[in-house]
């Protein structure tokens, strides 16, 4: 509960709980990696990370946080609202995987998203 925030989409604060909570003290448990942002952050981490690819974003991510920047978010029941599906030009790569080793080689992708 420490430092998290909840608002209406006026920006109102909302309560965090109802009724008798009572607050630990200590976590009860804790991924060791896992980093906490200060919720005062948050918000321009996700602007500047959001999307498949952040530094090359394309229209519909734009739109998505354009919408999201100018408070003009909504519920999308179709495609259609939003301009339908994106066309994308398709992209070749050969792939080429190695006769021995398989195994190790696939390690290798797992090892460079750390």
């Amino acid at each position: 509960m420490k430092d998290n925030v909840g608002c209406d989409l006026l920006g109102n604060p909302l309560p965090q709980t109802y009724g008798k909570v009572n607050i630990l003290k200590d976590k009860p448990s804790w991924p060791g990696r896992l980093t906490v942002l200060p919720s005062d952050k948050v918000v321009d981490y996700v602007l500047k990370h959001a999307g498949a690819r952040p530094k090359d974003r394309d229209d519909v991510d734009k739109r998505i946080i354009s919408d999201f920047i100018n408070r003009k978010s909504r519920f999308i029941n179709r495609q259609d609202e939003v301009g339908g599906h994106p066309k994308v030009k398709m992209v070749y790569r050969s792939l080429n995987v190695p006769d021995k080793n398989i195994d190790k080689w696939l390690e290798g992708f797992s090892k460079s998203l750390e």
